[in-house]
């Protein structure tokens, strides 16, 4: 196959390979889009190459999330949109705790001439019964409107312990800033570890730990040691304020950061950190907390459900 690209778009065909051992042929195409002084979507003077690997948010932290993929998929059902930036707090508000972000797409409004339409020749069409030629107006399709709540920095305290052992939380605020970051860390996730010569190890579940001749085998970032416990957040392991329950029985931890970004009908609360502390969350409500403008997750479970048989 040859691919001829007259567009000034960056553009790349390959060859693929199914289950069955066909061969097909895909083709890549990147746009990117700016806004106008009318906050208007236009084609960018200059355009973002083509990605050959996924782009962390953190070069240097294999967990900080990923702001784009690569962009040589074998198979796409929908194109992706990419969001890169930062949410800004209004200026007109002073000390508040929460704000709003959000993003609406639609395909271009369309204005026709249409001339009057004879149903025959002694009936007009009531709506074109004018003889001079009229305007009809069509607003754009929606493709996507979707909105974020902002809240300022939280963090939880622990208060005192039950008589099961766990402790009880309760939230904190801290002032807005200026600009919030929309990289996947400032959504709900994360995740928890512990390396294998901190004492918490003993308080442990041996079932939970990762056996000792695997164990060498996992490095995430340089300052880790050798990791015995490591849980990530399925949904979303770049994120902030996930952790397990045998996490914080272990390990106690008297502050956890939390996440700012969130889906307008599901904030974060005392009641869901305290909920976390006693048993996973449900899937719904761990859906609705992971929200933003980034990429989905490898791991999320709507997608690796799609993953297949890999062998």
């Amino acid at each position: 196959m040859k691919l001829s690209n007259t567009t000034p778009y960056p553009a790349l065909a390959f060859e693929g390979l199914d289950q069955l051992g066909q061969s097909f042929h895909v083709v890549v195409m990147r746009q990117t889009y700016t806004w106008n002084e009318n906050g208007l979507l236009i084609v960018a003077d200059e355009q973002d190459p083509l990605r050959f690997e996924d782009q962390m948010a953190d070069p240097n932290d294999v967990m900080s999330g990923i702001l784009e993929e690569s962009d040589l998929a074998h198979y796409k059902p929908k194109c992706d949109v990419i969001i890169k930036g930062h949410a800004y707090a209004p200026k007109h508000r002073q000390n508040q705790d929460s704000f709003t972000a959000s993003i609406k797409l639609q395909s271009p409004d369309t204005l026709t001439l249409a001339e009057p339409i004879a149903l025959n020749k002694y009936i007009f069409n009531e709506k074109a019964s004018s003889k001079q030629a009229s305007e009809q107006y069509s607003q754009g399709q929606t493709l996507i409107n979707k909105t974020l709540a902002i809240l300022s920095p939280r963090h939880v305290i622990a208060g005192l312990e039950s008589l099961t052992g766990n402790a009880s939380y309760r939230i904190k605020s801290d002032p807005m800033p200026d600009k919030v970051s929309l990289n996947p860390s400032s959504s709900f996730g994360g995740y928890c570890l512990i390396e294998e010569d901190h004492p918490a190890i003993r308080a442990m579940d041996k079932d939970e730990l990762i056996p000792q001749l695997s164990r060498k085998d996992i490095r995430l970032n340089p300052h880790h040691g050798t990791i015995a416990y490591l849980e990530e957040d399925p949904f979303n392991p770049a994120g902030r304020g996930y952790t397990t329950p045998s996490y914080q029985k272990a390990m106690k931890p008297q502050r956890i950061e939390l996440s700012q970004i969130h889906h307008p009908d599901m904030l974060i609360n005392d009641n869901i950190i305290n909920q976390m502390s006693r048993k996973p969350l449900d899937d719904d409500t761990h859906t609705k907390l992971v929200a933003g403008f980034c990429v989905r997750n490898k791991s999320h479970p709507d997608r690796s459900k799609l993953i297949g048989k890999v062998d």
